[in-house]
């Protein structure tokens, strides 16, 4: 289909098959409409539609006018469903396959309306625009990133999960009418920014709905979230609600889908086969009370199947927190045949771009020194974790500080979950704050293994006995599936020499 600029300033729409629809500008932004009848004249009075026309190609979203048919809304619909949205009160009615081929868009003056389709808009109803900003990734190359994920069997036997690197994936299995949960789970959860559009992302490959057998995946825990799933009813889209205590999921099946069911009968013609590798998504504004829509890449297009919307009909928050982990899941409850789910990839997304919101706080020993013993053992100088009550917070160091009083060289680790031998680590809760930490050990706790996040030598003569150090990484503080907590240790060990005396300081980004 395209547009075809005249001479004398009118407009040609020649479809694929060579018919030609006239448009002559009229006054305003009035238009008559010449096809294969007579020449409809405008009349005030017959029914208005507004009509937005995009080049798909160019991503360029034309002038829509207000088109006045003489005729019937069917008539009208016929005639543009095939090459536009025309939208009026039953909403969208056709697909967009336009080719602006006029040196300027279709010539309307005066005041007109544009046209949009739901998926140009984010959950705040704001034009999306090409930056986004990622708060996570995870795709799975060569492993299945176990810095970022708890892949745990939490309930029952028989569950495995495989990585295989030539899918880039990570399957789950459950066994043949075995009880049994297995679930793969970010450590991280991500902060929610209240205003901003959060977009999350899944790919996966589901497979032939089983009874028995319930497969799930989402932004969501125990407690809270978003979530699509598949039982032996079929698929679904869900929430999940904490508010009154107690765990409740809202779920909507296919069939009650009430954007598109994606089962051949709505606007889209689509037919969604879970056996075929998926891109499910869903974009939501939280503030407690926002929408969530849900849906699915199909050939590089968004199609919206479901929406829940929550301001002005429920009289309290949708669910508890947004600040959630990503996770994926499977689990038979006995009574199901051996059933699979493939983990792809995820992402999440803030539309609109993010701001290092928060409150910035620090941790030091004080007049406390940490002496070692004379040997080369690492010693935890500070060490920190998230509150139980605040798993949903997002806690990031952003700099540390190291002080030696002799010119003895040293060596230092920001450590993740060592191994902690000796007497153990006694933390204390920061007031108003979503951490605790022990900033009063001594060398009677040492430290092995765990996760070098940052290490480096330093000396009085090549530091001036002083060490800072800006962390410029993602890591955030998290928890596994179980509510086990991520401890941080900043620890030192000496090269040489006998046992040395150190200082210390950390600071952190609090977001709750």
């Amino acid at each position: 289909m395209k547009f075809v600029k005249l001479e004398n300033g009118n407009v040609d729409l020649t479809d694929n098959s060579g018919n030609v629809f006239q448009f002559i500008q009229d006054i305003g932004v009035r238009v008559q409409i010449v096809g294969s009848s007579a020449i409809q004249i405008l009349q005030d009075g017959y029914p208005v539609f507004g009509v937005a026309a995009v080049d798909v190609a160019a991503t360029q979203v034309l002038p829509a006018a207000e088109i006045v048919f003489v005729g019937s809304n069917t008539d009208l619909a016929a005639l543009l469903s095939e090459f536009f949205f025309v939208v009026d009160s039953g909403g969208i009615v056709g697909p967009i396959d336009v080719n602006v081929v006029s040196p300027n868009p279709l010539p309307v003056s005066g005041s007109f309306a544009f046209t949009y389709p739901a998926s140009s808009l984010d959950a705040f109803a704001r034009q999306r625009v090409s930056n986004p900003t990622t708060v996570f990734d995870s795709k799975q190359i060569s492993d299945n990133l176990p810095d970022f994920w708890d892949d745990s069997q939490v309930s029952g036997s028989g569950t495995t999960s495989t990585h295989f690197p030539n899918r880039a994936s990570s399957i789950m299995l459950v066994a043949n009418l075995t009880a049994g949960r297995r679930v793969r789970q970010t450590f991280r959860r991500f902060n929610y920014q209240p205003g901003k559009s959060q977009l999350c992302i899944f790919t996966f490959v589901m497979g032939t709905a089983i009874s028995g057998v319930t497969r799930r995946c989402g932004l969501y825990d125990d407690n809270n979230g978003i979530f699509l799933q598949q039982t032996g009813a079929g698929m679904a889209v869900g929430v999940r609600s904490f508010v009154t205590g107690v765990a409740v999921n809202n779920t909507v099946l296919q069939a009650a889908w009430n954007i598109d069911k994606l089962d051949g009968t709505g606007a889209s013609g689509i037919t969604l086969d879970p056996t075929q590798s998926q891109i499910f998504f869903f974009d939501f504004e939280w503030l407690g009370v926002g929408s969530v829509r849900c849906g699915f890449f199909i050939g590089g297009v968004p199609y919206y199947c479901h929406r829940f919307d929550n301001a002005n009909l429920n009289n309290s928050v949708y669910m508890s927190t947004p600040n959630l982990p990503l996770r994926y899941e499977i689990e038979n409850d006995g009574t199901g045949a051996d059933a699979s789910f493939e983990h792809i990839c995820s992402t999440v997304i803030s539309e609109g771009g993010a701001q290092n919101t928060g409150l910035t706080r620090g941790l030091d020993r004080g007049t406390t020194s940490f002496v070692t013993g004379n040997d080369n053992n690492f010693y935890p100088l500070i060490a920190l974790r998230l509150k139980s009550n605040y798993l949903s917070s997002s806690v990031k160091p952003i700099d540390f500080s190291i002080i030696c009083t002799s010119s003895s060289p040293y060596l230092w680790q920001l450590l993740l979950n060592p191994t902690v031998s000796g007497t153990a680590l006694s933390f204390t809760g920061i007031t108003n704050d979503s951490i605790e930490a022990d900033v009063s050990t001594t060398n009677a706790t040492t430290l092995t293994g765990g996760t070098v996040l940052r290490s480096g030598v330093a000396s009085q003569g090549n530091q001036g006995g002083n060490t800072e150090v800006r962390i410029s990484d993602d890591f955030f503080l998290g928890s596994d599936i179980a509510g086990n907590r991520d401890v941080l240790v900043l620890a030192v060990s000496r090269l040489v020499g006998a046992a040395e005396t150190f200082y210390a300081s950390l600071n952190y980004i609090d977001q709750k």
